[in-house]
């Protein structure tokens, strides 16, 4: 079996960093791959251009406020920029709202999009228009895959920038106080970092509230019909495992924010496009939207929600870990692997991903459900494979379970004092309760 070595990247820009985001696998990995690679975003701004404004706000006798003819300059033949919703230049060293005569500090960067659709198809031209707002945001995902930052990112002190909360940088930042789900989640974000969760928790009910959850029995998930754009549905998760982050919450706050984490979760994955090859690609801008088109925000935002608050998120249901299926274990479409009493039978529910991690203190979080708890239903192993014994391991009973068919986080802490390991994350169950994993999550 092939042995990964790991480079473990986390977002921290800054000293006022506070939330982490890691590498989710293979979905969110796929994402980046795809955003990176040629039909993607990334390109090469050497020769970046600035002649109009696309916010009238911003409008200078130099740079004219014309929409129509950014669009049509910016059509994949030449790159552009131009000042961003809040007023920011890419490139601007001197912060005089002009592109610095310094080629070498931008050389690499991301445009709005590729003039990709569903399944990456082709929907008409990119739009080769690099925002300094979403490279600021595409940083925190080039941070937490280990990738390229973006260059020509240049910080206005005492300005406002949208996107700082992600990183949880909160100085000189003010709220919005509207009830959108970016708004509501940047809003939650500020004040989890300014210790305020009470405030937090209320932005999250009222984003419960406004996304018309409703549980669909059939699929064993939440729907969101009030959510119509992938970045809202991926900042609510943020938000929300942020939150399940913190020590302040209630049982009840935990329990019901955890099964909304996991749906989210799953709904982020059902959206997520194909290629012509079946490969995990972006997410267009519109939940269900034919004419949608993926774009460097919401491939930024998805791929941060997978990984919120992780090192890594493996899912139970791909490579790189493993279903036994000879223990007729289920694959099912809500993004689980299931154990069903009198049909399963005892052993090994899912394995992996017999990767080497680096030395340190860690902890795997697994996600798990059972239908109805009893007695002992599964045994966690931290298993490694180049000294063949368990770095940890933990029995899990019915009492651990927040209650039947709830998700509930299993945490098992372990050491790597080796730097020549193969780690497995390995679910046994025991046969006696129905069991679903949803996917483990390494802290």
């Amino acid at each position: 079996m092939i042995r990964f070595i790991l480079l473990i990247s986390i977002a921290v820009l800054s000293s006022t960093s506070a939330f982490q985001y890691g590498r989710h696998v293979p979905q969110g990995e796929s994402a980046v791959n795809y955003i990176y690679g040629p039909e993607g975003t990334w390109k090469s701004i050497s020769s970046l251009n600035y002649h109009f404004n696309y916010y009238e706000q911003w409008a200078t006798p130099n740079h004219p406020f014309n929409k129509g003819a950014l669009i049509d300059e910016a059509n994949g033949s030449q790159m552009f920029t131009a000042r961003d919703a809040n007023g920011f230049l890419l490139c601007d060293f001197n912060r005089d709202l002009e592109i610095s005569d310094d080629a070498g500090k931008c050389s690499f960067a991301f445009h709005e999009h590729s003039g990709k659709g569903v399944n990456g198809n082709n929907r008409g031209n990119p739009f080769t228009q690099f925002w300094l707002d979403d490279n600021w945001l595409a940083r925190y995902m080039s941070a937490a895959y280990g990738r390229p930052h973006p260059d020509g990112l240049v910080d206005q002190p005492g300005q406002f920038m949208r996107w700082k909360p992600i990183g949880g940088d909160i100085v000189n930042w003010k709220t919005y106080g509207s009830n959108h789900f970016d708004t509501l989640a940047l809003d939650g974000l500020f004040y989890i970092k300014n210790n305020q969760v009470s405030s937090a928790v209320t932005k999250w009910n009222t984003a419960l509230i406004l996304s018309q959850a409703q549980y669909d029995g059939n699929n064993q998930q939440f729907q969101y019909r009030g959510i119509q754009e992938n970045y809202h549905m991926a900042l609510w998760k943020i938000l929300t495992d942020m939150l399940l982050a913190t020590t302040q919450l209630t049982a009840a706050n935990r329990d019901l924010m955890l099964q909304h984490s996991v749906s989210l979760r799953s709904q982020i994955l059902e959206n997520q496009q194909k290629n012509s090859r079946n490969e995990p690609i972006g997410w267009i801008s519109n939940i269900g939207q034919d004419t949608s088109l993926i774009n460097t925000e919401s491939v930024s935002c998805g791929t941060l929600a997978l990984g919120a608050d992780a090192k890594f998120v493996f899912e139970a249901d791909r490579a790189p870990m493993i279903v036994y299926k000879e223990h007729n274990f289920f694959v099912r479409p809500y993004h689980a692997v299931s154990a069903v009493v009198g049909l399963s039978t005892e052993g090994f529910l899912s394995s992996g991903p017999n990767w080497n991690f680096p030395q340190g203190s860690y902890t795997a979080e697994f996600i798990l459900r059972a239908n109805k708890p009893t007695d002992l239903i599964a045994q966690l192993f931290i298993y490694d494979a180049v000294s063949m014994r368990n770095l940890a391991n933990k029995s899990v009973y019915a009492r651990d379970f927040y209650g039947a068919d709830k998700w509930t986080s299993v945490e098992v802490r372990f050491d790597v004092t080796s730097a020549q390991n193969s780690l497995d994350f390995q679910t046994f169950w025991t046969g006696f309760a129905s069991l679903d994993v949803a996917y483990v999550k390494i802290k």
